[in-house]
């Protein structure tokens, strides 16, 4: 009897031990989740409800939401400083290729086109008619059509006819040379000695003998002409560059005669 007794004892003690460990043990713990079945068959209490401390007249806490985590490429501080590890390549002089140190606006304003130097389209249209001076070779002639500045700086020579006797014109050989230009003909129209008087047609760009466009102001046109081995007549006559389209007439010189100048900004 007393040895079946103690059979059954210890198989009640073996289920209690096989019972408890298998289920949570019962708690009394004041800050377990309410509503919370951990059969599967409720609900668990939200983060945020309040949580009993200790019964009827116990006061309440809740528990804070977690912080949303970002990625750390994503985390910007607003008062962080401007970032300063990336620097811009330096603007350079696209004359020089040096580095330039202006302001942007001071940049800019370099590379727009120089005020006053009018547009592309700036032209002046020349015809004149030459006379003969019955020299030598009436009627075979040379001649230069050329533009100088008011003091009459060689600028730049529109037409040239002339070929082994270009060195008897000396009032233009004179003046490209004091320039520097020594025989300029840049852009111009040239040709050979031609046999008759006649009229010439001749335009300028409203540029010098570098292409660089010139600026508003006064100008003049300069001719020459010769029949001979020697100096022959030679003329300038004035005319403006500006804003405002013209068309002038000056009046004949002796061996120059029906000069038109039509200038168009």
């Amino acid at each position: 009897m007393n040895r079946r007794w103690g059979l059954l004892t210890t198989l009640a003690v073996i289920g209690a031990v096989t019972h408890w460990g298998c289920q949570p043990p019962p708690t009394n713990d004041p800050l377990s989740w309410t509503g919370r079945s951990d059969q599967g068959g409720g609900t668990e209490a939200d983060a945020n409800e309040p949580l009993p401390t200790g019964g009827a007249g116990g006061s309440t806490m809740t528990t804070p939401p977690s912080p949303v985590k970002m990625p750390p490429n994503m985390v910007q501080d607003a008062a962080a400083p401007p970032r300063t590890d990336v620097a811009l390549p330096p603007r350079t002089d696209a004359s020089t290729g040096s580095p330039d140190t202006r302001s942007a606006d001071v940049a800019v304003m370099k590379d727009a086109p120089p005020v006053g130097m009018g547009s592309p389209s700036c032209k002046l249209a020349v015809s004149l008619t030459t006379v003969t001076t019955g020299k030598n070779y009436d009627p075979k002639n040379v001649g230069a059509i050329w533009i100088a500045d008011d003091a009459g700086k060689f600028l730049k020579t529109l037409k040239v006819w002339a070929g082994t006797r270009i060195t008897h014109l000396n009032k233009w050989n004179a003046v490209t040379t004091a320039a520097g230009l020594a025989r300029s003909k840049v852009d111009a129209v040239t040709g050979g000695t031609i046999s008759t008087q006649q009229t010439h047609s001749a335009a300028w760009t409203c540029t010098d003998a570098s292409k660089a466009p010139v600026a508003d102001g006064s100008y003049q046109l300069c001719m020459e002409m010769t029949e001979s081995n020697a100096a022959g007549p030679t003329g300038c006559v004035s005319f403006m560059k500006g804003a405002t389209a013209a068309k002038t007439t000056p009046a004949d010189l002796s061996n120059f005669k029906g000069l038109t100048l039509d200038f168009t900004p």
